[in-house]
């Protein structure tokens, strides 16, 4: 196969070719290819040319569509995780697929093996959430939690020292004092033009996450 051919933007299928090309440890071309559901990945030049790879897999999904499976109401929930774990492009990628945080393969290529892992979810306010928040979503680290319990458990959190007791989430700390969450803030950061914060009261982020560079 000719390596000198410009493969960028063409399409094979749901896979578009980004230009990039390597050679596997087997001598098997690979072109770097963006599938329309936003999913990036190195696939073999030769399936690609005769067509034995279409898509990542959501082309198998698309034609569950028969059975209803695209109308299910975890659809979304599966398409919006793989989206902000692959694609730049999405507001959510920088504290996703910006900290290597990925899909499992088995996931990735099924919505139907997504759903038959998960379950249903026994009440439509229940989100996903993955139980190590480094770890990837792939099954045995995620469940439906309420947005209490997700809220806990997000990059975002932080830990609030009040008083220089340590508290994992503010929620926490508000149900210990028994004051409102805008109190805790207030104490812990101030507010911006008024106040600052009271002495031994602070926050600190659990998961520091880097900035692009």
């Amino acid at each position: 196969m000719d390596k000198s051919i410009d493969t960028t933007n063409k399409k094979f299928s749901r896979w578009t070719a980004l230009g990039k090309e390597k050679v596997d440890k087997k001598g098997r071309l690979r072109w770097f290819c963006r599938c329309d559901c936003g999913t990036t990945r190195w696939v073999a030049a030769d399936s690609l040319i005769s067509g034995g790879t279409r898509s990542c897999g959501c082309l198998r999904v698309d034609s569950a569509t028969r059975h209803g499976l695209r109308y299910h109401k975890l659809y979304k929930v599966w398409i919006d995780m793989k989206s902000r774990c692959s694609n730049p492009k999405n507001k959510r990628y920088k504290n996703y697929g910006g900290r290597g945080i990925k899909v499992c393969d088995r996931w990735l290529n099924s919505f139907a093996t997504f759903l038959s892992d998960m379950g249903e979810k026994s009440n439509p306010s229940l989100h996903i959430d993955r139980i190590n928040n480094d770890g990837n979503y792939e099954h045995g680290n995620c469940r439906f939690v309420t947005i209490k319990e997700s809220n806990r458990n997000t990059s975002k959190c932080k830990w609030w020292f009040v008083h220089n007791l340590k508290f994992t989430s503010l929620l926490d700390a508000s149900e210990y004092f028994s004051v409102s969450l805008t109190t805790i803030h207030k104490w812990c950061c101030g507010k911006k033009g008024e106040s600052k914060p009271k002495k031994g009261c602070y926050s600190k982020l659990k998961y520091p996450i880097e900035e692009d560079k």
